[in-house]
């Protein structure tokens, strides 16, 4: 039997709890807050060990074709100190948007992609990058990789001359120092220059051997060739030769 105070306060419990102002103890637990950043590949370049620098390259990149939606990935992108050089929003609270088509740098194969991080490095040296995700509570994970930036391409080197007929023929090795080979100036003595396509001679590995068939006149020919990328010009490679009187 409860008496009349206990009455009392049982009818006052009932209306604060009515009235919201008084939340039963098993209620007013707050669920605890999301601490944990996503969990996606990062690291650039996996194969080398922290500390120290990847391999020279003209563009570093980060991709996962696919990303388990309980991640929240959020925004995901790359940063040198506090500027930001690319970035990437995968989920604005409306649901999570993945990459779509992608191909790494130097090759025509494209592949469906949720994640993509990519950047372009501007020249040679060192260059610190951050690779970092978020998710929507803002919580971040991160990775910090120094990478060797690419170069102007060594100078063309191990020139070989054959002759067939009324052509003659002449090849070089090349290599592009962590970016790919766009085209190589050629020169004969006397003449102006003029251009050629890089032939397929990409930053990674970045060696590769290039040749041309041309129609000349017979006698004494010296001709210069230098290669180019996207960073600058090498050095000469010159190679001497002398087209046949009979052929």
């Amino acid at each position: 039997m409860l008496g009349p105070l206990g009455t009392a306060l049982t009818a006052a419990v009932v209306s604060l709890l009515g009235a919201g102002l008084l939340v039963p103890a098993s209620a007013a637990t707050t669920e605890e807050p999301d601490t944990t950043p996503p969990q996606v590949r990062l690291d650039p370049c996996p194969e080398v060990p922290l500390g120290e620098a990847c391999s020279q390259r003209d563009a570093v990149w980060v991709a996962e074709s696919r990303v388990d939606p309980v991640e929240g990935l959020a925004v995901a992108g790359v940063r040198s100190g506090d500027v930001v050089l690319s970035e990437r929003v995968y989920d604005d609270g409306t649901g999570f948007s993945p990459y779509g088509l992608w191909g790494q740098p130097y090759n025509d194969v494209v592949s469906d992609y949720d994640y993509v991080t990519e950047t372009w490095l501007d020249g040679p040296g060192l260059h610190e990058l951050t690779f970092y995700a978020r998710d929507l509570a803002g919580n971040e994970a991160s990775v910090t990789r120094t990478v060797i930036g690419p170069d102007v391409p060594r100078r063309p080197w191990r020139f070989s001359v054959e002759h067939s007929g009324p052509r003659t023929t002449v090849g070089w090795y090349a290599h592009g120092r962590g970016s790919g080979i766009t085209d190589f100036v050629l020169r004969f003595k006397g003449e102006e220059p003029f251009r050629i396509d890089g032939g397929g001679i990409v930053a990674n590995p970045g060696l590769g051997y290039r040749q041309i068939s041309l129609a000349l006149d017979r006698g004494r020919h010296v001709l210069r060739v230098r290669a180019v990328n996207l960073v600058g010009e090498s050095t000469l490679g010159k190679v001497v030769f002398r087209v046949p009187r009979t052929r």
